[in-house]
């Protein structure tokens, strides 16, 4: 990799820097001159106001003084218009004259009410009536006006005068209550101040900014030269690092091209030798993603489904026709769940029924279950296998029932062949009746020792439909309930807030429940102690489906004749057939279950019923 292409870009920032410096020196002076006219202009309205404010305090300061004068002089102070006639004017002029270079004043003036000039400083002036005025009339009417007048200007007929002035006017008030001029308006003074002690201050303040904008524009432009430099030389040393940089880089993205390179050729000579290994494998591996795509099928998959297209990209129920869909499919509840599920899969192929088992096992990524892989195993051969060892051990288990079934139907019908010949031998109605009961009990015992055991013997194969276990455990409890309340017992029963399903047949998972709580009814007197109990309870089981709990709080079984409960004829009770128990293991083990039975610690038996889970109802 070339350090080239990032020259330009150094260059490029650069330009930009020097264009910035030179726009900078461009737009400083004008900068620094707005700036400085601004404070200027600032300053100098804050210095006319300060002069207008003094000359509107002098003027209020002249009303208090003139009026407190008059009323010595004459009691009440007479309105202006009449100072002439009643031989005022000495005192007036007395008094306004003490204020005459107070702050540069030239020239006092006093209005009547309706606005002429009955007095002035200068000689000659009044008295006359006033031109139109308009800050006069602001002053009559009681505001206080102060501003410049230009030397072109001029408020009577005596011609304009050479320099600008302050004009200031103020109402003339009479002395209230207090003393102070706050009573009517009785005319209204004007006070000329000269503005050229203000031009000279304004001159030097307009040479000081001067003079500190030179200051502060050499001092900015001293600065830009010496931040231009120091931008220089960092660009340089930033051109270099820069370059230096990006040598090393280039030797590093050559050093991470090579090991990439390296890298995927390993990888894929590992997925080369992993596509082998599946291909060979008895089994096919499809790989999902956490919505059931199919990612990867080995070659098994297409064998084993008879040829089908190319799975990738498609849902796991629409690549090979999987009855369960959705939420139902293994590898979906696999990722969903966190856990490895197992589902049973029955296809027709060739004229011939054909088992699939699912077996999908979540893949975590950081925690995260986001895809699952499914191996998919053709088990026709085994379970056929498992039928025939079952079919042999059910004939083994035949064989040895065959004595105990002959002694038990041989003492029946020998029970029975004798009462009917004491019958026979003996008069009609003169028998006893209860010889007749036993006769049918006899005959009655061996149809069910028959009954039980072609049941035991004769393969069974369950109707495979999700069942909702709740509902076959409610009605299995109903069954036995009425016998129940005649003893005495109490059945508590526990269902989650949740579907518990599994894949069976409802009506032999009933026969077998049923089995197993009769046992423990029936493990009571027939007049229950108080506190007799029998607790049924369906919960999930995140390692193996469902689980169906049977616990009662009767005399148990015996340790000694625990292992032999699941013997065919045992029984611990004198009217037992001893096939219940081999019954209800035969049809759970017949759904893929497991059922065992232990004594508790405080007394009673525990029966644990567990059934591979199922998709929901």
């Amino acid at each position: 990799m070339s350090p080239s292409p990032s020259t330009p870009r150094t260059d490029a920032k650069v330009d930009v820097l020097r264009l910035s410096a030179r726009y900078y020196l461009l737009l400083l002076p004008l900068f620094v001159a707005a700036t400085s006219a601004a404070f200027y202009l600032v300053v100098r309205h804050q210095y006319l106001l300060d002069w207008q404010r003094h000359a509107i305090d002098l003027a209020s300061n002249l009303n208090e003084d003139l009026l407190k004068a008059l009323r010595q002089r004459g009691g009440h102070p007479p309105p202006p218009a009449e100072w002439e006639q009643k031989g005022l004017s000495p005192e007036v002029d007395r008094i306004t004259r003490r204020y005459l270079r107070y702050l540069d004043v030239e020239r006092i003036n006093i209005f009547s009410r309706d606005g002429t000039l009955v007095y002035s400083t200068e000689p000659g002036l009044a008295p006359r009536p006033s031109l139109g005025n308009r800050k006069l009339e602001r002053a009559l009417a009681g505001g206080a006006v102060s501003d410049v007048e230009s030397a072109d200007e001029s408020d009577f007929d005596e011609g304009s005068h050479s320099e600008d002035f302050l004009e200031t006017y103020v109402p003339l008030r009479a002395l209230g209550a207090d003393g102070k001029p706050s009573g009517d308006i009785a005319g209204a003074f004007e006070v000329y101040q000269s503005v050229g002690a203000m031009s000279l201050g304004m001159r030097d303040v307009a040479w000081v900014v001067a003079l500190g904008s030179a200051f502060v524009l050499v001092a900015l432009g001293a600065l830009l030269l010496a931040v231009s430099r120091r931008a220089s030389r960092l660009v340089q040393a930033e051109r270099e690092q820069q370059e230096r940089l990006e040598t090393a880089l280039a030797r590093t993205v050559a050093n991470l091209e090579e090991t990439v390179q390296q890298r995927t050729l390993e990888l894929r000579q590992e997925r080369e030798l992993l596509s082998t290994v599946l291909d060979e494998a008895p089994s096919a591996f499809v790989l999902l993603d956490a919505e059931a795509k199919v990612l990867y099928a080995s070659r098994q998959f297409r064998a084993l489904l008879g040829g089908c297209a190319d799975p990738c990209g498609k849902r796991c129920w629409e690549a090979w026709g999987c009855p369960t869909q959705g939420e139902q499919c293994a590898a979906r509840r696999a990722v969903l769940e966190g856990c490895q599920r197992t589902q049973l899969q029955v296809i027709e192929q060739g004229g011939a029924t054909r088992w699939l088992e699912h077996v999908a096992v979540p893949i975590r990524n950081g925690g995260l279950e986001v895809r699952a892989i499914e191996m998919i195993t053709d088990v026709t051969a085994r379970r056929s296998a498992e039928e025939q060892a079952s079919r042999a051990g059910r004939l083994a288990t035949a064989g040895e029932l065959a004595a105990a079934v002959a002694h038990e139907v041989r003492n029946a019908a020998t029970s029975t062949k004798l009462i009917l010949q004491v019958w026979a031998e003996q008069k009609a109605g003169s028998g006893d009746p209860r010889s007749l009961e036993v006769a049918l009990a006899s005959i009655e015992r061996m149809e069910t020792l028959v009954s039980r055991l072609l049941r035991l013997s004769r393969p069974v194969q369950p109707e495979v439909v999700p069942v909702e276990l709740s509902r076959v455990v409610r009605d299995a409890v109903d069954l036995v309930r009425p016998g129940a309340y005649r003893r005495g017992i109490r059945l508590v029963e526990h269902y989650p807030g949740v579907p518990c399903v599994c894949l069976g047949d409802a009506a032999l998972i009933n026969e077998a429940l049923l089995n197993l709580l009769l046992n423990s009814v029936q493990a009571f007197e027939a007049d229950a102690r108080s506190g007799a109990e029998v607790e049924v309870a369906v919960r999930p089981d995140a390692r193996r489906g469902v689980a169906i709990d049977i616990v009662d709080n009767g005399p148990g079984i015996p340790d000694g004749l625990l292992p032999r409960v699941f013997e065919p004829f045992f029984s611990s009770k004198p009217e037992g057939t001893g096939l219940g128990l081999p019954i209800a293991r035969h049809i759970v083990g017949n759904h893929g279950g497991s059922l065992t039975l232990e004594n508790r610690p405080g007394g009673g038996l525990a029966v644990h019923i567990h059934l591979p889970g199922g998709p929901p109802s």
